[in-house]
Formats: C-alpha cells, structure tokens, sequence
C-alpha cells in the first residue's frame, strides 16, 4: 500500500491515495486491546467500540452489475478519545474494497458522520440508514441489535 500526503474530509484526515484490496467490514476480537488495522475496524468491547454506522441501499447498473453497496463504519477509541471510520463498497457478493480510513476526534463526530454521508449521498444518489451504535457495550447486545436490524454476523478468528 502506498502512502500520499493527506487531506481533510469534515475533522477527519484520509489518504489520497486509495488502497484496493479485499477488506473485511467489522472484525471482532473479544479480548484483543492493540492498534486499529488498516483496511479492519476492531471492535473489541474493551477498548473499542461500535459507534455510528451508514449502510446504502443495494443498485445495479452498468460499471456494477451484480450489484454495490456502500457502507461507513466508525469505531470508537476510548483510549485515545477518538472515531476511526472507514468506507467500504460491496461490489456484488464476494468483492469489499476499502475506500478510506480515517481518524477524527470524538466531539462533533456525529455532526461530521451525518454531513459526510449526506454528500457523499447526494454524490452518487444512493439513500443511506444511519444505525446508531453508541450504546452497545457488549459482543451480546451487538448480536441482538444488530439480528434485529437483519444483519449477519460473523467472529473472526485472531
């Protein structure tokens, strides 16, 4: 992965340059405290956690015609103090490019989160539901919030 200079998306800093490789959209690692992994957010209930996440509509057309899907993932620090969001695009049912991650503080997070997706939204014409996640402190209470919601799950191994 190559590295460029940076610039800012609301409080948030990402790379210019966009890495494309097969990323996993959200990893948890019971017990495991250590440094976020670029391209894997962490949630790991100690240290991190889930905060707000935008999932976009499913299309089809012509540059994606099994189908895209965007998603922004924010996670947490509660170390540091900090959100780390990343952007994902499912391309049909098997590719997961990471767009970009990035770091930001926590106050005004929400704001930022809510007008990125918004423009970002309005860029591509897509509609987005905003899941708020701030309240989950547990593996148990992400599974049932997030089998509410229709979503699978999976624990992937360290």
């Amino acid at each position: 992965m190559r590295r460029a200079k940076t610039r800012t998306l609301g409080n948030f800093v990402r790379p210019l340059l966009v890495p494309w490789f097969l990323a996993g959209l959200i990893g948890i690692l019971p017990g495991l405290v250590h440094a976020q992994i670029p391209g894997l957010p962490v949630i790991d209930f100690e240290r991190y956690f889930p905060h707000l996440t935008a999932v976009s509509e499913e299309t089809r057309d012509r540059e994606f015609p099994q189908g895209v899907q965007y998603k922004f993932l924010s996670v947490r620090d509660e170390q540091k103090n900090v959100i780390v969001l990343a952007m994902t695009r499912r391309e049909g049912p098997d590719r997961i490019v990471r767009l970009f991650l990035a770091e930001g503080p926590v106050a005004n997070s929400e704001t930022t989160f809510k007008d990125t997706v918004a423009k970002f939204s309005g860029r591509i014409g897509m509609k987005f539901e905003i899941i708020d996640l701030r309240e989950v402190r547990s593996v148990a209470e992400f599974q049932t919030h997030t089998s509410q919601l229709g979503w699978g799950l999976e624990v992937l191994a360290k």
